[in-house]
């Protein structure tokens, strides 16, 4: 088991890293050539996608992992499953797109919803082919799907950004990138659906599935409940410097999280019991916070630099959501496997009555910030990490134990030198005053001091990390 995981976790980082700096570089170009409004645009519209998408990647792909003896019936009975649920999603969201349009008062949106919907019936593909790779814990067929459709699709959106196709450049570049990395693993994993339906089979997975998926849905709406109000109440162009200060510091702790999530959850569910899932939980966290702390805290410190030279100067009224984002994802992060414990031991419905605790409080906050700007508006996202964090830790302490003084200890180590690191550089950006050399400068220092401190203090991550890179390399 421990030899899956790591290797696993080598697969699906290296995926997710040579995937996210090909997106890294795509999104620059594309900032670069195309306006706010055409992101804020896309924002709107993924807000509604985004929530459809749930109920066909959520939820009963989970339950097939979860389930240890789950065949060809069951996998087979969830695909068609999926398949026609995400029809029907579809033409919900054709009929409705003319009504969104007008409540936005944005014509373009009623075109833009009805071709980018058509992401919801390949998303449902390619969750059940998520859940047969992720229960063989084969995560090498993730890295080619996932390259091959980046690439492709890069070149796709910034050909038609280069011919002024605008927003219809973003919206071709996803539907791209989902359509190749979706036939990629047709044509790589061997599984194909069979024309097998069974109600038998559909039963345990649906009343273990239904409370994830509801878990879900419930997150992803309030997830994406700022947006939908600046989208409202405030300018295309408000949403736009909101969503693209959100997007970097995403960029890093989405494919981090879900890097950890796709690894750790088939492989706390196919564990030996509570003692081994808090062994797989306090060594994953520990390498996590140990390279997500520098990405995030040194982001924080760069981020004016960073927007400026990357984005240029019309996008520099985003550099404050760059910094509250990568504030919040910092400690949200922490209770990232927190979650996948509970749902790993079965406990499905626990998750979804945490979700309906912590939900509402989460309306209040956005409600009472809206009324006092955009910016209030993000500061919320570091008020219910911390309240998120609060509720995750009372199942995980009930069922499985959580001892909370010594989670702050392996934390320390990590945090200790990141914050060390940071301060030589600050100081360099306030000293050097070419932009662009002082971001090189910057992140120079800050990679090497970091390491040279996890050397000086012998941090265990770092050790550890280290072995594992030796013995493949050896």
């Amino acid at each position: 088991m421990n030899n899956k995981i790591v290797s696993g976790m080598l697969w699906r980082f290296g995926e997710r890293i040579t995937a996210q700096l090909v997106s890294f570089v795509v999104s620059v170009v594309l900032a670069r050539i195309l306006m706010p409004e055409d992101y804020g645009i896309v924002a709107i519209v993924n807000i509604f996608i985004a929530i459809a998408n749930i109920f066909v990647v959520s939820g009963l792909g989970t339950a097939l992992i979860q389930k240890k003896d789950a065949d060809e019936v069951d996998f087979s009975t969830m695909f068609w499953a999926n398949l026609v649920l995400s029809i029907l999603l579809y033409a919900v969201l054709f009929l409705c797109a003319p009504l969104i349009a007008a409540f936005y008062s944005m014509p373009i949106l009623t075109p833009v919803l009805r071709v980018f919907g058509l992401k919801i019936p390949i998303s449902s593909v390619n969750s059940i082919q998520n859940a047969y790779v992720s229960r063989r814990m084969d995560f090498k067929k993730f890295f080619f799907s996932t390259i091959i459709g980046t690439i492709v699709s890069a070149v796709v959106g910034i050909a038609m950004a280069l011919y002024g196709f605008g927003v219809w450049a973003l919206i071709a570049q996803t539907m791209t990138n989902s359509v190749v990395d979706t036939l990629v693993l047709f044509l790589t994993i061997g599984w194909r659906p069979k024309i097998l339906f069974s109600r038998k089979a559909a039963a345990p997975l649906i009343r273990y599935g239904w409370k994830i998926l509801a878990t879900d849905l419930i997150g992803t709406i309030f997830n994406h409940l700022n947006a939908f109000i600046i989208g409202k109440k405030y300018t295309s162009a408000d949403l736009a410097f909101y969503t693209q200060g959100k997007k970097m510091p995403e960029l890093i702790t989405n494919n981090i999280s879900s890097t950890l999530c796709t690894v750790l959850f088939p492989a706390m569910s196919l564990s030996d019991g509570v003692e081994q899932i808090q062994q797989i939980r306090r060594k994953s966290l520990k390498m996590l916070e140990y390279v997500l702390f520098p990405m995030m805290l040194g982001m924080t410190v760069v981020a004016d630099k960073m927007i400026l030279v990357l984005l240029t100067e019309k996008w520099m009224f985003a550099v404050p959501y760059v910094r509250i984002t990568c504030i919040g994802t910092v400690i949200g992060i922490l209770g990232t496997t927190l979650i996948q414990e509970v749902k790993a031991i079965g406990r499905s419905d626990i998750t979804l009555k945490m979700e309906l605790i912590k939900k509402p409080i989460f309306l209040v906050i956005a409600l009472i910030a809206m009324q006092f700007g955009v910016m209030a508006i993000a500061y919320t996202m570091i008020i219910n990490e911390v309240i998120a964090f609060t509720f995750n830790v009372m199942p995980v302490r009930k069922y499985i134990g959580f001892d909370f003084k010594q989670h702050i200890l392996d934390l320390l180590p990590n945090l200790a030198i990141t914050l060390v690191m940071c301060i030589p550089v600050y100081w360099l950006g306030a000293v050097i005053k070419n932009d662009v050399i002082c971001l090189i400068v910057q992140i120079l220092t800050g990679g090497v001091l970091y390491l040279l401190l996890s050397v000086a203090t012998k941090n265990e991550s770092f050790l550890y990390l280290k072995l594992l890179i030796s013995k493949r390399l050896g």
